[in-house]
């Protein structure tokens, strides 16, 4: 749970800057997150767990980045069949 203010902030959907974000959707994605490292089998509380969590905080926080700067550059992707194609 300490976590949860890193998820906050980096929460939501991928298309949406950060600062726009809204409570309910941060809830939602700190869920995702905590399933993740879940299903990686780190024990809940366990050091492991916490490294887990700080490490998909991190990748969520660098794929928003990534998405905000290809917005930004007029490069556009998108998900087709689990494989990601940029123009």
């Amino acid at each position: 749970m300490r976590y949860m203010l890193a998820v906050v902030l980096l929460a939501g959907c991928q298309s949406k800057p950060i600062e726009q974000l809204s409570y309910s959707e941060t809830k939602e994605l700190a869920k995702q997150l905590h399933q993740r490292c879940a299903a990686q089998g780190a024990p809940r509380g366990s050091a492991e767990f916490d490294a887990c969590m700080k490490q998909e905080v991190s990748r969520e926080g660098s794929i928003r980045r990534d998405a905000a700067a290809r917005r930004q550059s007029g490069i556009a992707c998108f998900n087709s069949f689990g494989t990601v194609i940029c123009n």
